[in-house]
């Protein structure tokens, strides 16, 4: 026969009502500092040609009673930039159709300056072949390792301060 006297039951209970803010307030901290980083790296990671795309990465903590979460993305009103993004991400291959455009002024020709004049370009399509360049995901996989480390120490620094109450 087995007997379980329990000592201390109040002091038992406190800890575990207590234990999921401190561990919250432990992911918090981590998480926001892993936030920036990944910002960071992502920013510097983009592919630059007009900064339009550098400048629409966004990201933040959110901080609730269930979860702790940290994002980064590419947002804004531009949806044409936001599929530009997702091409530079994924890759992309198709064929694109441009526009005719009608009474185009030309100033030179193979780099030398002529009179001048007014010419129409017909519609064309033309073959794109976007290679991936994983400006996303590529640093998310290379702080991945760093980053659950850095998680599991902040649980069991979590665990330590729980005990200690």
């Amino acid at each position: 026969m087995f007997g379980v006297v329990v000592t201390g039951a109040r002091r038992v209970a406190l800890r575990f009502e207590q234990f999921p803010e401190i561990a919250r307030a432990h992911f918090l901290e981590v998480i926001t500092a892993l936030q920036a980083q990944m910002q960071t790296a992502i920013t510097a990671a983009i592919p630059k040609r007009t900064g339009r795309l550098a400048a629409s990465v966004t990201g933040g903590v959110e901080n609730s009673p269930t979860k702790v979460r940290g994002w980064v993305n590419v947002a804004g009103k531009d949806r044409k930039l936001i599929l530009q993004a997702a091409a530079l991400e994924y890759g992309a291959s198709g064929v694109v159709k441009v526009k005719a455009k009608e009474g185009r002024q030309l100033y030179t020709v193979y780099g030398r300056y002529i009179n001048p004049m007014l010419v129409n370009v017909d519609a064309y399509s033309r073959q794109a072949d976007i290679i991936a360049q994983r400006f996303m995901r590529g640093p998310l996989e290379a702080m991945a390792p760093a980053a659950a480390s850095q998680l599991q120490d902040a649980l069991f620094n979590a665990v330590g301060e729980a005990n200690v109450l």
